[in-house]
């Protein structure tokens, strides 16, 4: 995903941050630099995630020996979540690195209008994709109605998710339909 950002050309490459943001050029070694650079930094935030995980997980029952299994659960619980935040803002510190460094540079184009940029990933969406997103929500709801009723306490979760994925998809799927309607008319 992170080299979709890059198109190449006759002269080298063009960046776009998030495939939508203002086109800058690049040389292909400049190209090459910025994904492996965010390649590594993401399989050390990985690594760093599941060890940060790990210790916490030893280390807080450790210190809390002999206490609430709770108080530790809680513990635990907050740490992860202080981990995973952290995470994701390296994460899109790393995603935003090209952008940065190309701040100072006169951008060949402009960033893609707000429809542009719907065309642009309704281009890229499958109607197989949806029709399979809209598939796991009613299964999700088959599943779940053949174990407890569904219209009872927690269970109208399911209910909720599997309708949200199948309507989700069914609604991307119409504005799939109707953009293509439309731009093949021009």
């Amino acid at each position: 995903m992170f080299a979709d950002q890059f198109t190449a050309d006759a002269e080298g490459a063009l960046y776009r941050k998030s495939q939508k943001g203002a086109q800058y050029r690049v040389s292909e070694a400049e190209k090459e630099a910025f994904i492996t650079a965010y390649c590594a930094h993401i399989r050390y935030a990985n690594w760093s995630m599941i060890m940060a995980i790990v210790l916490l997980s030893v280390l807080v029952p450790w210190f809390n020996r002999g206490r609430d299994v709770s108080e530790s659960m809680f513990a635990i619980r907050i740490g992860v979540y202080a981990i995973m935040v952290a995470f994701v803002v390296f994460y899109y510190w790393s995603w935003n690195a090209p952008a940065r460094a190309l701040r100072h540079r006169t951008p060949e184009r402009a960033a893609l209008t707000r429809e542009q940029a719907r065309g642009l990933v309704l281009s890229k969406i499958t109607y197989r994709k949806l029709a399979l997103v809209a598939s796991i929500g009613m299964g999700l709801v088959l599943k779940h109605s053949q174990e407890t009723d569904l219209f009872q306490s927690w269970a109208l979760v399911w209910l909720a998710i599997g309708g949200a994925l199948a309507l989700g998809s069914g609604v991307q799927a119409f504005r799939k339909w109707r953009w293509g309607q439309h731009h093949s008319r021009q």
